[in-house]
């Protein structure tokens, strides 16, 4: 009768079950191969199902400009299109006679040029391009300086997507993501508005200088009055950019 000696340390020393084992090996490492690829194509069809819902009648023409100038730029950005103003209003808008593209251009100088945005989850989505970051993402080490680059980096990253043993380097990335979104959102918002005061002010000016001298004088004195009374918005008193405990917690409280 023929004895297998079994040690785990070693290969069977019977020839045929040693070559059964070895295809048993093969044929496992290809189902684990399989399982990734049909994770993948799960997210990826999740992915479409997002943008479809999100962007609807969009041509999506507009949507990203310079974006193809970083790494993963056409990932799911569903976080930041989701991010509302840390006030609880919407951007800043001009007045019913101004030029409505006002309302959802780009802020930014280096695109003072560019077409102005059908959606403002588009603009918010655009404007991560310009805001800078130091994040090393923490499954595969990808270094990140802008936070669009970080953002799309975050769906798209194989190491993470082929690891599911890690679930505080989930969540923690996740929450980076965020912070890092609404870091851009708050950016944005304080662009937007500089640039909405000043559009404001330069017709202000306009007006007074073809009225009478007597009452320019009664409007400077009423604005000076009008500044008197604003209230301006204290600077934040944290960094989003730190991926600490205090930073998030107040960011929620900002909410």
């Amino acid at each position: 009768m023929l004895k297998i000696s079994w040690n785990s340390d070693q290969q069977l020393r019977c020839q045929t079950c040693c070559k059964l084992y070895k295809r048993a090996e093969a044929i496992q490492f290809l189902a684990q191969q399989l399982i990734v690829e049909l994770q993948q194509a799960w997210s990826g069809s999740q992915h479409l199902r997002s943008i479809s819902a999100n962007d609807g009648d969009d041509d999506g023409d507009e949507d990203d400009d310079g974006d193809d100038e970083n790494e993963g730029v056409t990932g799911n950005d569903s976080d930041c299109e989701e991010i509302k103003d840390n006030t609880g209003n919407d951007a800043p808008h001009r007045k019913a006679d101004g030029p409505e593209s006002a309302t959802i251009s780009c802020p930014h100088p280096a695109c003072k040029d560019n077409p102005p945005y059908s959606q403002k989850n588009n603009l918010q989505r655009h404007y991560t391009n310009h805001v800078e970051c130091d994040e090393i993402y923490e499954f595969c080490g990808h270094r990140s300086t802008q936070v669009r680059n970080y953002v799309t980096h975050y769906d798209k990253c194989r190491a993470q997507n082929g690891n599911d043993s890690s679930g505080d380097k989930r969540k923690t990335a996740a929450m980076k993501k965020r912070i890092l979104c609404r870091k851009a959102a708050t950016e944005l918002d304080e662009m937007s508005k500089a640039r909405e005061d000043k559009l404001n002010s330069k017709d202000h000016g306009e007006s007074d200088t073809t009225a009478p001298s007597a009452k320019r004088r009664r409007t400077a004195g009423d604005a000076l009055a009008t500044d008197s009374t604003t209230t301006i918005p204290p600077n934040l008193p944290f960094d989003l950019t730190r991926n600490t405990a205090s930073t998030t917690a107040n960011v929620l409280l900002l909410r």
